[in-house]
């Protein structure tokens, strides 16, 4: 320490000098010095370590499989003063290199007790072959505490080479007291055993699988951490905070550093960006690292959730693309949505549930802190949890984080189970009422209350938005206004142009009522830490339009047949335009049209667009007109029996119709579905009506016909009376003759009932005759139905008009 403060005093006269001087220096970055010149000195010094005993260590993490374990610490106490060559290059500049060695390494990681660079000073670090270089570091990555960490060099040598340019006389504090010996969870480009997660993993590129979480998977980390003598593997994302400002938390679980010293915490590395680009690759780029963090917040998975806030000891730099994760502190569960992880310390993998998040213990703790996930099949398989994964992210299906993983049952990829994720919900104020128990006060240091906020790349005001429940109403109704504004609001202020209430401060308004016609805008201002923004929507909410709506004075027709359409909107609308599917005319601006003729077997659309000074109204009736629908009717065999005599029926609907439905009041059975029924056994003396409905797909129709069977005690001989009457010609194009023979019906009643039982024609037969002309021409053509009834005696005839 003593060397470090005769630097700072030196630093501070020579920082003019020492800036006018570097900054002349040309150099390649991230290329080491020993790669730009030829014939250059290959005097380096190395150093050799023993192994670790490997079956030892197996069966430690045996016993102890989470978190999980990658690398172990071997003893290396060098610096820069009593090992390393020194090397003078021909710009005037040095450069000191060191090798290290120990056998049968997956990868090294180089960790400093003492670790100072000056202005312009570059370290690289790289493996024998020289491919795989990291750096250069350079001063931007000291730190108060002069400890340090680099990311892994793959191989089991690892040459480290310090650049000290020409005018810079200011020697490194470079002081190794460790080397990570990495026997797992370290994959490269390179790498001829590859090994990694279990084969179901998913990586986070798939498609469909990865499409939507293209920005929740910039946030996501691989975290390799110093504990002791040991190195440990898990995962987590940074969090966005109510400021917006960029603080670099990162939340993980609780277990994942258990036992970490405040100086091992300092010597943490956290890879962004390690994923494969594709969905097959198995290789992503590790240069986007950042070395130490300071612990703020945590919590026990024994009491609670599992959970480690930290804050990075720098800002994430811009490069790295990251984005700060939201997250959603509700205690509801997602209904759907993906954890994205570092299984195994792999490359990005991502699994997905598709079942209703529920709430669970953990391990028996006594509280509902933990959210259960089950996985989901997808396009590429089912993609679970392992080592690695710990403390990663469980995304509900808005994008924001809900949990942070735990643990769960053992599973594999042919029996995939569940996990569990300690939840935001209890981690956020659960877990005691400190600060260093809770997320709260880190996640919402300005207490604004917010149980949901979104994720952000470099902080946005708010873009406001906004529905409404309608926007053409009649003046005294009322309006339901829904905010939908992104980017994480704070404050509302909302503006109702000739409304009632005309402002509201808040994110939900109540209802607005509209007592005055008119076009009115509406405004909305929202607010957060960044900046505000504003919308306005002109001329929104339209008072007084017209509400259209139409009736037909009928709208079940025979080909040929005309229909009246009635105006029935609301609003006084001052012009109409009509649009007839089918018919003749096709359209019409008058507010009623009438005679509007259909010629063709079908179903039509009607169209109504209705305007006056306020707006415009559209309304369309699907399938409103049918014509040449079923049309039913039947026949009987008798209509008048005995108690306990039948009656066989007959359906002689028209226009082919797949479906009957009877109804017999009186009779047994009551009802039938089918067009030939049983015979109907009454068992009553009465008057008894008969219904028929028929249906298709153009369709349906019905037909009762009232008082039809007669059932007496004493028999009348009707046959004869049948026989003697009839009708001709028919079909008729619209008068026709009732020849009545020789029978005695003075008195009775003759009506004529069109097909929808509507009484066209009806007179009284005064006194016998043989023959009565009846004209019905001025009525459309269709069926139509002749009855004659004297008494107790009633007589029907099927007419058929055509025109």
């Amino acid at each position: 320490m003593k060397k470090l403060f005769m630097l700072v005093t030196v630093l501070v006269a020579l920082s003019f000098t020492m800036t006018l001087n570097l900054q002349a220096q040309r150099h390649v970055p991230g290329i080491p010095q020993s790669s730009l010149y030829e014939n250059l000195s290959e005097r380096i010094e190395y150093r050799e370590f023993n192994a670790p005993d490997m079956a030892l260590i197996e069966a430690e993490d045996l016993a102890k499989p989470s978190p999980y374990r990658a690398a172990v610490a071997v003893p290396v106490n060098l610096d820069i003063d009593n090992a390393g060559e020194w090397t003078d290059l021909p710009d005037g500049g040095k450069i000191w290199r060191l090798s290290l060695k120990v056998e049968g390494a997956l990868a090294l990681g180089v960790y400093y007790d003492n670790f100072w660079l000056p202005y312009g000073g570059e370290l690289y670090l790289y493996n024998e072959e020289k491919t795989h270089i990291i750096g250069a570091y350079t001063e931007e990555n000291n730190n108060p505490d002069c400890v340090f960490a680099n990311q892994l060099v793959e191989g089991d040598v690892v040459i480290l080479e310090y650049y000290q340019p020409a005018g810079q006389s200011i020697e490194p504090l470079i002081s190794i007291s460790e080397v990570a010996y990495t026997y797992r969870g370290a994959y490269f480009e390179n790498s001829p055993e590859r090994g990694g997660s279990v084969w179901c993993m998913i990586n986070i590129n798939c498609s469909p699988e990865g499409d939507n979480w293209q920005d929740e998977k910039k946030g996501v980390v691989k975290q390799f951490m110093k504990i002791g003598f040991s190195y440990y593997l898990c995962s987590g994302t940074i969090l966005n905070n109510t400021e917006q400002d960029l603080t670099p938390y990162l939340l993980t679980a609780w277990h994942c550093g258990e036992g970490a010293s405040v100086v091992d915490l300092n010597q943490w590395v956290f890879y962004f960006n390690y994923e494969a680009s594709t969905c097959t690759g198995n290789w992503g780029p590790t240069n986007n690292s950042m070395t130490g963090c300071t612990k703020r917040a945590e919590g026990s998975y024994a009491t609670g959730s599992d959970f480690l806030l930290l804050e990075l000891k720098t800002a994430v730099p811009a490069s790295y693309f990251a984005y700060f994760n939201g997250w959603d502190r509700t205690n509801i569960g997602a209904d759907s949505g993906v954890n994205i992880h570092h299984p195994a310390g792999d490359i990005k993998k991502i699994s997905t549930y598709n079942y209703q998040l529920s709430s669970s213990q953990w391990n028996n703790n006594g509280v509902l802190s933990h959210w259960k996930a089950y996985w989901a099949e997808t396009p590429h398989g089912t993609s679970i949890t392992e080592g690695g994964s710990s403390g990663s992210p469980l995304f509900s299906q808005d994008g924001l984080v809900v949990g942070d993983l735990t643990g769960g049952p053992p599973d594999n990829c042919n029996n995939p189970l569940y996990s569990l994720y300690g939840k935001v919900y209890w981690s956020w104020d659960k877990m005691g009422t400190t600060n260093s128990k809770r997320l709260k006060p880190w996640l919402d240091p300005g207490n604004y209350g917010p149980e949901k906020w979104e994720g952000t790349y470099l902080g946005t005001e708010p873009s406001p938005h906004f529905a409404a429940d309608q926007t053409n109403l009649q003046t005294g109704e009322s309006v339901t206004f829904e905010d939908l504004t992104t980017g994480n609001p704070l404050e509302w202020e909302w503006t109702f142009e000739g409304g009632t209430p005309a402002s509201y401060t808040g994110q939900t308004p109540p209802e607005i009522t509209y007592n005055t016609p008119g076009r009115f805008d509406v405004s909305l201002e929202a607010t957060n830490t960044i900046g505000t923004g504003n919308k306005d929507s002109v001329e929104m909410i339209v008072v007084g339009a017209p509400d259209a709506d139409f009736s037909a004075s009928n709208t079940y027709l025979v080909s040929g047949e005309t229909t009246d359409f009635s105006d029935e909107t609301s609003g006084d609308p001052t012009e109409w335009t009509w649009t007839f599917e089918g018919g003749t005319p096709e359209t019409s601006n008058d507010q009623n049209p009438a005679g509007i003729q259909y010629d063709a077997q079908g179903t039509y659309d009607v169209k109504l667009v209705a305007v006056n000074e306020y707006g415009t109204d559209s309304i369309t009736k699907e399938d409103f007109v049918v014509v040449d629908g079923p049309f039913a009717d039947f026949e009987a065999d008798v209509t008048y029996i005995l108690v306990g005599e039948s009656v066989t029926f007959t359906d002689i609907s028209i226009n082919n119709p797949t479906s009957w439905s009877w109804k017999f009041f009186g009779g047994s059975p009551g009802s039938y579905n089918g067009q030939d029924p049983p015979a109907i056994t009454y068992n009553s003396v009465g008057y008894y009506d008969v219904k028929l409905t028929v249906s298709n797909d153009m369709g349906s129709n019905f037909i009762t016909k009232e008082d039809y069977v007669q059932v007496g005690a004493v028999g009348v001989d009707e046959l004869s009376l049948e026989d003697m009457i009839s009708v001709y010609p028919n079909p008729t194009q619209g008068s026709f003759v009732l020849e009545l023979g020789q029978s005695d019906l003075e008195g009775a009643q003759l009506k004529i009932i069109n097909a929808r039982g509507e009484l066209v024609y009806q007179q009284i037969i005064k006194e016998t005759s043989e023959n009565i002309t009846v004209d019905i021409s001025d009525h459309p053509a269709g069926i139509y139905m002749l009855r004659l009834q004297s008494g107790d005696i009633q007589i029907d005839r099927k007419i058929t008009m055509i025109k």
